[in-house]
This record gives C-alpha cells, sequence and structure tokens, in this order.
C-alpha cells in the first residue's frame, strides 16, 4: 500500500510523515543515492514509457531558464520516479511528496479544470492520498523560515511571489476537483494536533 502527502509547501507533510512512520508499520521512502536514483528512473522508464515522456514535457514547457528546469526536473521528476518505484517494493510505504504535489510545484500559470483532468491521467495514484487543507499562511510562512527552505528560493522576490499565488490558485482548483477525481483521499485538517490527525488516518 502507497501512502502519498499534498499540500503547500510548510503545510506539515514531512512531519506528519515521519510521526505516521513512527507510531504505524509503515516505512518513509527516501532516496538518497545516485546510483538508486538512476535506477528506478529507468524502471519507471521500462514500465512506463509514456508517462515517463509525456509528464517530462509538461516539465520542460513549464520550465522558464536551466536552474528552474534542473530544480523540477531534479525535484519533480527524477526524485518522485524513484520514490515511488521504490515505495512499490515495500509493503506500506508512505511518500511526504509524490506526483500529485506536481499540480503546485510544476506550472507556473494558472491551471483550469480540463487541463488537471488531463495532466492527471499521465500520473500513477498511490493507493491512498492525504491532502493538507486549513493551513493557516502566517503558519506555513514560520514553518518554511525555520526550516530554511521554500517554493524556489533562487527566484527573485517579484517573480517568487508571483509564482506563490498561481500556486495557492492551483492548490484550490485541486481542491475544488478533489470529488470529480477517482482517488482514495483523506483531508488533513492542520488546525487538528497531530495526535488527532493520526486518530483519525489510523480509523
Amino acid at each position: 500500500m502507497i501512502i502519498e502527502l499534498y499540500g503547500l509547501s510548510g503545510s506539515g507533510k514531512t512531519s506528519l510523515a515521519r510521526e505516521f512512520a513512527k507510531k504505524t508499520d509503515f516505512k518513509t521512502i527516501k532516496v538518497k543515492k545516485k546510483t538508486e536514483l538512476i535506477f528506478y528512473n529507468f524502471l519507471f522508464l521500462i514500465k512506463h514509457p509514456i508517462k515517463f515522456f509525456v509528464t517530462l514535457f509538461y516539465l520542460v514547457s513549464n520550465s522558464k531558464g536551466l536552474r528552474m528546469f534542473y530544480s523540477k526536473f531534479m525535484n519533480s521528476f527524477l526524485h518522485f520516479n524513484a520514490k515511488y518505484q521504490k515505495a512499490l517494493r515495500c509493503d506500506k510505504a508512505i511518500l511526504d511528496e509524490g506526483y500529485f504535489q506536481n499540480i503546485i510545484s510544476i506550472f507556473e500559470k494558472e491551471i483550469d479544470s480540463e487541463f488537471l483532468k488531463r495532466y492527471l491521467k499521465f500520473l500513477l495514484w498511490p493507493d491512498l492520498l492525504f491532502v493538507f487543507d486549513n493551513v493557516d499562511f502566517d503558519e506555513r510562512l514560520k514553518r518554511i523560515t525555520k526550516r530554511g527552505y521554500g517554493i524556489a528560493n533562487y527566484l527573485k522576490k517579484e517573480e517568487k511571489a508571483s509564482w506563490e499565488k498561481v500556486v495557492e490558485k492551483n492548490d484550490r482548483t485541486f481542491k475544488k476537483n478533489l470529488k470529480n477525481i477517482p482517488v482514495n483521499y483523506i483531508i488533513v485538517d492542520d488546525k487538528k494536533n497531530l495526535s488527532d490527525i493520526l486518530k483519525k488516518i489510523n480509523n
């Protein structure tokens, strides 16, 4: 079984994944070695060549500049492919970020419901998706500041602000269409404390 977490930067995905792994027999999937990264991407290419090249095309066509492309290629393509393929080898795996995260990690322009529907056809889906909601903006900002990284820190201030607005709009579009997407999901309300969230998930 694969559980994937989706949410805006600073929403608490990594913290929940860590605590969930501690209190259950699920394993948080990480890819740290270059050999793993290459091997699992080769595996993904062999199994899903169309998905591989179509999602790569989406990434290339939505990257302004070499630095932007490299960041997305490494973090939102190679690592997601490898983590998912590695997760398939586990009985119970949890991904603190996965393919659904690309809805707010790749696109620099606002997407609509029809575009979202087309794009989702080329993703591998988890058995269960945790969707973070009701996350206070100031709280997210505090978490991002504390950990020292967030949305494309290398961007200029104006570019970053513009992209953050697009990210939030695409996040709303995704959540608005959740009921029409045939994926099993649980809404995670960040206003509740962690123990309440874990209790709901376990139930």
